[in-house]
Formats: structure tokens, C-alpha cells, sequence
């Protein structure tokens, strides 16, 4: 995938002013220290809580699912 493309102060902004506690956010906001990092964290996500996801970041979750080839690739 090399580059996940991603709107970083768009999804920065929403993690930062949710007023929810870090543990009910939906990314981790580890998540922004680095575009490796937001990878790792929207994969898990992506195969943890997949729903969770394309509700919340439906532009990262078409991309992840794309890359993946849909949530059940690693089972095929």
C-alpha cells in the first residue's frame, strides 16, 4: 500500500475533540504520531471492529479494504 492516504488533521481534529475518554475513541490517537503508525492502528482496527470503522473513517476503511482484499482475506 505504501502510502494510506488520509485527511491527518481532519482525523486528527475529530480524535482530539470527541470529549470522550482515549479508551472510547475510535482510533487509538497513537494513531497520529506517524503515517506508520496510523496504518498499524487502522489496521487493527480494520480487522477488530470493522463495522466500527467504516462507520467512522469510511475513507480509510474503502482503502484498507482494498489493500486487504476485505475483512475476510486472511481466513481464505
Amino acid at each position: 500500500m505504501g502510502n494510506l492516504e488520509y485527511d491527518r488533521e481532519g482525523i486528527h481534529d475529530r480524535l482530539e475533540h470527541t470529549g470522550v475518554p482515549d479508551e472510547d475513541l475510535p482510533l487509538d490517537p497513537y494513531a497520529l504520531e506517524a503515517p506508520e503508525e496510523f496504518f498499524a492502528v487502522a489496521t487493527e482496527c480494520f480487522f477488530e471492529r470493522p463495522d466500527h470503522l467504516e462507520a467512522v473513517f469510511p475513507e480509510v476503511y474503502r482503502q484498507l479494504k482494498a489493500f486487504y482484499r476485505g475483512p475476510d482475506a486472511l481466513h481464505a
